[in-house]
């Protein structure tokens, strides 16, 4: 059993995404400036005024950087953090917030991500950053994000993917990375 996370509303993405527009802006006229002075020999002159400009723009800039590095650093894993409900798999059925889908009723199943709470790659996980989606035979996609622990890693249930990998559910490839650990795309 799994349990599935919800995720948090969509103003992280748009602050991540200003702070992206934000550097490409500040990083472009930083560039036009440095390129102003060095080839339009009428702003020579005024060289050392636009030098001081120039240094203030770069400043801006590092500044939106350090900001994105660290909001990546110590919030990256913060916008999933509610639970929403378990998630199960079993021979005949996958269970998902108290919804039944009979192996009958599915086209496709895969599993996307390897992240298992507490490993370290790069920075300790909180196990949140995998998804299960699924096909209905009717064409109907669904998918949740659910946690990985030590004791209830998706290789554990080698039994019931080999199933659905028989069944042609699970691709052949998701089903070896599965096995491996090694990320499930």
């Amino acid at each position: 059993m799994y349990r599935i996370i919800n995720q948090k509303s969509g103003n992280r993405k748009i602050v991540d995404k200003t702070l992206g527009i934000l550097a490409a802006i500040f990083a472009a006229v930083f560039v036009l400036m440095l390129l102003a002075t060095a080839f339009i020999p009428s702003l020579y002159r005024f060289k050392e005024t636009l030098n001081q400009s120039v240094f203030v723009v770069f400043a801006i800039e590092m500044g939106i950087i350090v900001m994105a590095v660290l909001r990546y650093i110590f919030f990256r894993e913060e916008a999933t953090v509610l639970t929403g409900g378990n998630l199960e798999l079993s021979e005949n059925q996958i269970t998902a917030n108290g919804q039944d889908f009979s192996v009958s009723d599915l086209r496709k199943i895969r599993f996307i991500g390897n992240d298992i709470r507490g490993d370290f790659r790069g920075f300790v996980t909180k196990g949140t950053d995998n998804t299960l989606m699924i096909t209905l035979n009717d064409g109907t996609e669904k998918s949740w994000k659910f946690e990985q622990t030590e004791k209830h890693q998706l290789k554990n249930e080698k039994k019931i993917l080999k199933k659905y990998c028989d069944a042609g559910l699970l691709s052949e490839s998701n089903y070896e990375n599965i096995l491996n650990n090694t990320n499930y795309y």
